[in-house]
């Protein structure tokens, strides 16, 4: 079951980010080419829509935000996946994510490497100091015990009840990178 979740969590998905920012443009690109909306007769089925970023053609500034995907209401987005197939040529991230978290699903990905990932099962750590008698002799020891609290971002998907949009936020100029960003989503009908 580990074995198929990890499949599950490494091969649903893919998206971008949103910042707001002093003169940051964001620019719609959710209807120019590609899969980037759901179909009529998607409701209930587990969807993947695709989108190709070329920045050579279309530059981003820093904190410039690309709007991908549409993402309608009550759609349940699972996994967002990128795959830079070329490099920008100088030292730049990118963040994937939507109106609510701007990094949500991707945060500071290399965009000067040729190479993939997409958002993954990721916890935020805490640590406490546990205090106990080792051996029954009354002598005491300490044992620091690190926990998972809580996922990071939307590391375990996310529901939209209301409609948004998957969005790429350039965290540096972005100028030469080529990437093909996906999503993993189904629409839930209600």
């Amino acid at each position: 079951m580990k074995k198929i979740n990890a499949f599950l969590g490494a091969t649903l998905a893919m998206l971008l980010v949103a910042v707001i920012a002093q003169a940051v443009t964001t620019t719609d690109y959710t209807g120019d080419g590609g899969t980037t909306k759901l179909s009529a007769n998607s409701m209930g089925r587990l969807a993947v829509l695709e989108r190709t970023v070329t920045c050579s053609t279309v530059p981003m500034a820093t904190s410039d935000v690309y709007q991908l995907f549409d993402v309608p209401e009550n759609t349940l987005v699972l996994a967002v996946s990128w795959d830079v197939t070329t490099a920008n040529g100088v030292a730049a991230t990118f963040d994937i994510g939507d109106g609510s978290d701007p990094d949500g699903y991707i945060d500071g990905a290399n965009a000067n490497a040729v190479a993939a990932g997409c958002s993954a099962i990721a916890l935020t750590p805490t640590t406490s100091t546990i205090t106990y008698d080792s051996n029954g002799s009354g002598t005491m020891a300490t044992t620091t015990v690190v926990t998972a609290t809580a996922f990071t971002g939307y590391t375990e998907g996310k529901y939209y009840e209301t409609t948004d949009t998957i969005d790429l936020t350039a965290k540096a100029g972005l100028t030469n990178l080529v990437m093909k960003v996906r999503v993993v989503c189904v629409q839930i009908e209600k």
